[in-house]
């Protein structure tokens, strides 16, 4: 019999079965590749939603102290004031959020956010901010708080009453920076793609948010002068006051004075020339300059001399005035002060 004689079948193949058989394995492949994409692809799904949640929470945080502020006209202290200010305390990660504050914005003097002129908060890195009044945190998916802080110990947060910097790094940047994360595994650095959220308010914008415009708040504090009186060798010097006004006075409408710079032998200023700390200056409503100038004063004018003014609040402002000396040949001589 023909085996290709029409309306015969052919003999079964062994390549077609192992045809088939590849067909399966490729379509398994296939189909576990796309499940890990699909895998892949929720996981980055998450990741962004996450995000976005952080951000959210950071948000409500920031909104909530500013509105603890207008309130109460300070800003809220760590601890339980800020916990009980917040809508959730924690991110989107279930880590809590972070808040770092100008010390002298948070106490209970009802205008001392408006009376404020400065904070000791700025931020820089990516950014180059002075004055912030306050900022909220999170260490954001890798649960490592990357943000620099140069006044942390072992925490990042808290008051600040001294000058501090906080920097912040470009967005996927490997840092780490703070050195001061509670880390499980006890190291001090773990570099990491730069993910935190950080939100901030600046005190100009915190004022502006809780109206101080149109509060019962002093003005800003400043210092009134805008000259010294002029001296002349061999003759006493005019008595000038120095004034300043705004800000939260001490008693007595009095502020803490100092000075730097150098004066001509036999002036002297009213008040301190160590302005080192707040205890070394003089509590006085002004500073007072007066005395006598030599005849060979004018040889090293004018003098500059920068007045510094500190208030109950712990704003500071200062203002350079050059005293000026004129010549006086007739004066010098018998009366010269040697």
């Amino acid at each position: 019999m023909n085996p290709f004689e029409p309306g015969k079948d052919f003999p079964p193949s062994r390549a077609s079965g192992f045809g088939f058989l590849w067909v399966i394995v490729a379509l398994v492949v296939v189909g576990s590749i796309l499940a890990s994409l699909g895998t892949l692809v929720s996981k980055g799904q998450v990741v962004i939603v996450k995000a976005k949640q952080g951000r959210e929470a950071v948000e409500a945080a920031v909104d909530a102290v500013v509105g603890y502020g207008e309130a109460n006209g300070h800003l809220p202290g760590a601890g339980e004031a800020f916990l009980a200010t917040l809508p959730n305390h924690k991110d989107s990660w279930d880590q809590a959020l972070l808040y770092l504050y100008d010390s002298q914005a948070a106490t209970s003097d009802e205008i001392s956010i408006c009376s404020r002129t400065s904070t000791s908060l700025a931020i820089t890195g990516t950014r180059s901010i002075r004055d912030v009044a306050f900022i909220i945190l999170s260490g954001g998916n890798n649960y490592n708080i990357q943000t620099a802080n140069s006044s942390a110990d072992s925490h990042w947060g808290g008051a600040v009453s001294t000058p501090t910097t906080v920097t912040l790094s470009p967005k996927g940047e490997l840092a780490d920076h703070y050195r001061g994360h509670d880390d499980p595994g006890g190291a001090s650095v773990r570099l990491e793609p730069y993910d935190d959220i950080v939100q901030w308010v600046t005190l100009p914008e915190l004022q502006a948010r809780i109206d101080c415009a149109n509060s019962q708040a002093s003005a800003p504090l400043q210092i009134l002068n805008t000259r010294l009186p002029a001296g002349e060798e061999g003759k006493a010097y005019p008595v000038a006051h120095i004034y300043a006004e705004g800000g939260v006075p001490f008693e007595s409408d009095k502020y803490a004075w100092c000075y730097t710079g150098s004066l001509p032998d036999h002036l002297h200023l009213s008040v301190s020339a160590n302005c080192g700390s707040d205890a070394d200056k003089t509590l006085a409503p002004y500073a007072l300059v007066r005395g006598r100038m030599d005849c060979n004063s004018g040889q090293n004018a004018p003098y500059p001399i920068t007045f510094h003014v500190t208030d109950a609040s712990g704003n500071t402002r200062s203002k350079t005035l050059k005293l000026e000396v004129a010549a006086s040949p007739g004066q010098c001589g018998a009366d010269q002060l040697n």
